[in-house]
């Protein structure tokens, strides 16, 4: 019979060690068939095959090349054993001389931190280990038994390995949606819709991610960060392990070379500072950034939440941890921020050019004005100009002024400022406005972090036409661009 998968391994590799009477392949393939089941809807919807019976010196049947040749895919559990096995070698290159679709029916599940064969460098894997920080050991999750802290990062790379095996068997099948065969259309609206506001998009192929290299302890997390926005339809680039790391030169190269097909540049940050080149004292993690500021390239960076940024030793590293670039919130939440920035937009309107936005902020909002700004410039196609942020008084009145004067549309945040300075600028906007030769195109208040209590102070203070924009909680860009797009 024809199996829909197919978990080549190497003998030793399921060996149980002590406190576990499982071998770890066993136990890794009777998840994986549970999962399986669930996103396929029923047990019976698939056949997974592993033979537990084989032993280190047992020869490949005419009936197991059979059941790999008829296999829909191939699970490989590659580890040092398994390079070095004939028996799996062989396994492989039966399916690969076969298949003639590599990058689609072939997945390769890294048991263990070895390189791989020429043929299989490419494949993205399914990374099922862990590199310590400091020591560089490393580690096989589950082995021999699965801990508290590492269910999290097992359960999360083996159901990304079981969303695209359901992708692919679907795909054999005609069933390109996977509708009737356990909703896996459904798992991607679900999984968008939060970025999105309810709003079902479809999967898009336009879009173009950077996603940075990382220090060693983040990798999981960009391995997360990367499968999520492929299965959602989005290019991630490198498509390479590593970048090249000869010298800066050919590092800030490579690094150009993928940013040039790009639409957004996403990095993730710890409070490690990485390896740096021998020829200069900047991190690799800073010279991605530094490429994608060059280039103009909008960015997006995230830190875990939890992160005490004062006890990061690395100065440029904690100043770069910082940034209004950076959002320090959950995974989740940040991956959702990334595919919905990475959509593609709509031409900006060339009847009506946006003009000129006045963002107007007091010192403490800073920060968000300027990534406020930034959304108007790079995903609005609006001007914008920010009021000057010291002077003598004389001089940031007439500045104030002359922005009221000339801007196309004002917005006025409020967020960690107190709210009689809001009112004031209420007031000198509407004495000022009244000057002006022509109207107003656009005018509100925005909300900034932080997410305003219940008790907040209401403004209680509202000019004609004027709106409410919250971005307390995150910057809703398509409220944004309404407001960049409307005419009073």
């Amino acid at each position: 019979m024809a199996f829909d998968v197919f978990v080549s391994y190497a003998h030793v590799d399921n060996e149980p060690l002590p406190p576990a009477t499982e071998g770890w392949v066993s136990t890794f393939a009777r998840v994986l068939q549970a999962r399986m089941a669930q996103k396929l809807g029923r047990a019976e919807a698939f056949e997974l095959f592993i033979d537990e019976e084989l032993s280190g010196n047992a020869l490949l049947t005419p009936q197991l090349l059979d059941r790999i040749r008829e296999a829909a895919t191939l699970v490989i559990v590659y580890s040092a054993a398994y390079r070095s096995s004939e028996w799996c070698n062989r396994e492989k290159n039966t399916f690969l001389q076969l298949s003639g679709a590599l990058g689609s029916r072939l997945f390769v599940v890294e048991r263990d931190k070895v390189d791989r064969e020429p043929e299989l460098a490419d494949l993205l894997g399914y990374k099922f280990w862990i590199e310590d920080t400091l020591s560089h050991q490393i580690r096989t999750l589950g082995d021999p038994e699965l801990t508290h802290d590492d269910q999290r990062l097992y359960y999360g790379v083996l159901g990304d390995l079981a969303n695209d095996l359901a992708r692919e068997l679907h795909r054999q099948r005609g069933d390109a949606n996977g509708r009737g065969m356990g909703g896996d259309g459904a798992r991607v609206e679900e999984a968008i819709a939060p970025a999105t506001h309810g709003v079902i998009v479809a999967p898009t192929a336009d879009a173009t991610v950077f996603l940075a290299e990382v220090t060693d302890d983040l990798e999981p997390q960009r391995d997360e960060v990367r499968r999520f926005l492929e299965q959602l339809g989005v290019h991630v680039v490198p498509s390479q392990t590593y970048l090249n790391r000869s010298s800066i030169k050919a590092f800030n190269l490579d690094v150009e070379k993928n940013l040039a097909s790009c639409t957004l540049f996403v990095e993730l940050l710890s409070g490690v500072a990485g390896k740096r080149p021998s020829e200069s004292d900047h991190t690799f993690v800073e010279l991605q950034f530094e490429r994608a500021q060059t280039a103009g390239m909008p960015i997006l960076q995230w830190r875990d939440p939890g992160l005490d940024v004062s006890r990061v030793l690395d100065k440029r590293i904690a100043a770069l941890l910082q940034r209004d670039t950076v959002f320090a919130v959950g995974l989740e939440e940040f991956k959702r921020e990334v595919f919905a920035r990475s959509r593609p937009r709509p031409p900006a309107p060339t009847a009506a050019p946006a003009g000129l936005v006045f963002v107007n902020a007091q010192i403490d909002d800073f920060p968000f004005a300027r990534q406020l700004s930034e959304f108007i410039k790079n995903r609005c196609g609006a001007e914008y100009v920010l009021p000057l942020e010291r002077g003598d008084p004389a001089e940031l009145r007439r500045d104030l002024e002359q922005n009221l004067l000339d801007c196309d549309r004002l917005m006025i945040v409020y967020g960690a400022t107190a709210p009689e300075w809001v009112r004031e600028q209420l007031r000198i906007a509407r004495k000022v406005l009244a000057r002006r030769e022509r109207a107003l195109r656009g005018l509100a208040v925005c909300y900034g972090p932080p997410p305003p209590p219940p008790e907040k102070t209401p403004l209680n203070f509202e000019l004609l036409n004027q709106r409410t924009i919250d971005g307390s909680a995150r910057i809703d860009e398509d409220t944004l661009r309404a407001f960049v797009a409307q005419d009073h």
